[in-house]
């Protein structure tokens, strides 16, 4: 006993005087707002901007389906354009729910007329080129799982004189139009195999017939290109590393 005595008094004669220094730094850091300042930067700015992402690929992906719905001259059922939108915006969402405030355009009558833009100029799409008559826009919004249209910030609302943040409305918004481009700056840097293209088009001799499609677009003439399948599925006997030869298509150098 006299032995762990003494070892104790030993250890604390040790003690430096600067021990407990970080746990006070931490409390100074943290009544002064630092750390939760540091936190909102963080945390609720990383936030807003997967939230931003999310509804982007939610309304570009959105304006593309609706986009291909009027080629097609579908507007009932899933091709109701503010269903189809809704079904995108969910889709496109962690939580499988997004807001859409707005599926309009011009040249189909499924859709009326946009109305003005809301929210700052980062989120609001461009004025459609005089070229196109024909287009459709979708506009996306913040709705969470539980139905509300804020995102929380979890820390900003912590820091001082800002008690009342509930949190903020993300919007995002995107346009489609239908038509030829009228130029073309750059090419496709895409190739595939000679194999492929003979048997989707019958050694070429079958295409798809051209617009329009007043009798529905041919979707039979559709065909996956395999890059990669090393499932059996392969159209052109794929090798062991599942390419039908080696270099035989794929992406370019521009």
């Amino acid at each position: 006993m006299r032995r762990l005595n003494h070892l104790l008094r030993q250890a604390r004669g040790r003690q430096r005087p600067d021990d407990g220094a970080v746990a006070v730094l931490v409390a100074v850091l943290l009544l002064g707002g630092v750390l939760l300042g540091m936190g909102a930067l963080t945390v609720d700015v990383g936030g807003l901007y997967s939230e931003r992402r999310q509804l982007q690929n939610a309304a570009d992906a959105a304006a593309l389906a609706v986009a291909q719905d009027a080629a097609r001259s579908c507007s009932t059922g899933p091709c109701a354009p503010a269903s189809r939108a809704q079904t995108y915006a969910n889709d496109n969402s962690s939580d499988g729910a997004s807001g859409v405030l707005e599926v309009c355009g011009a040249g189909w009558s499924a859709v009326g007329p946009c109305a003005g833009q809301g929210g700052p100029a980062l989120t609001q799409c461009p004025a459609v080129p005089g070229s196109y008559s024909t287009w459709v826009r979708v506009r996306t919004s913040t709705r969470t799982g539980g139905g509300s249209t804020l995102l929380p910030g979890w820390f900003a609302r912590t820091l001082t004189g800002n008690g009342g943040y509930a949190g903020s409305t993300v919007l995002a918004c995107a346009q489609a139009a239908l038509g030829a481009p009228s130029r073309l700056t750059a090419t496709l840097p895409l190739t595939l195999s000679l194999c492929e293209w003979t048997a989707f088009t019958s050694g070429g001799t079958a295409f798809a017939p051209p617009p329009p499609y007043n009798a529905g677009y041919p979707v039979s003439y559709e065909h996956p290109i395999y890059f990669h399948d090393t499932t059996g599925a392969a159209h052109c006997n794929a090798g062991p590393s599942g390419a039908d030869l080696p270099g035989g298509f794929g992406w370019l150098a521009t």
